[in-house]
């Protein structure tokens, strides 16, 4: 009589639950001024430590969305910026949030 492998159905069991819990993670915020932009990546360093900076790839669901701008306007150097990530794959950007830079206007031309 053949019985299943408790440990087998229990290590199973486990990678599904731990699967499960990696699609249900948080992302993770990154705020900060853009230094460089392109259809590839996006280089952000952080408002609080300048001396901190990071590139983000693109996710695929999100490059689509990055062309479309980049055929529009662009990303300015600048501008304020947050990135979502997950933590499993913090050089992925999921989500791009981006506030143009503003520009002083005095009134003069």
């Amino acid at each position: 009589m053949n019985r299943p492998d408790p440990s087998g159905l229990l290590v199973g069991v486990l990678a599904a639950a731990l699967l499960a819990a990696a699609q249900h993670r948080p992302l993770q915020p990154f705020r900060g001024e853009v230094l460089r932009a392109d259809t590839v990546s996006l280089t952000v360093r952080d408002r609080q430590d300048p001396r901190r900076i990071r590139t983000f790839h693109y996710a695929p669901a999100l490059r689509t969305k990055i062309l479309h701008l980049f055929e529009r306007e662009g990303i300015e150097p600048g501008s304020r910026v947050e990135v979502r990530y997950d933590p499993a794959s913090p050089d992925i950007a999921v989500a791009v949030h981006i506030h143009p830079p503003r520009h002083a206007h005095n009134g003069h031309p």
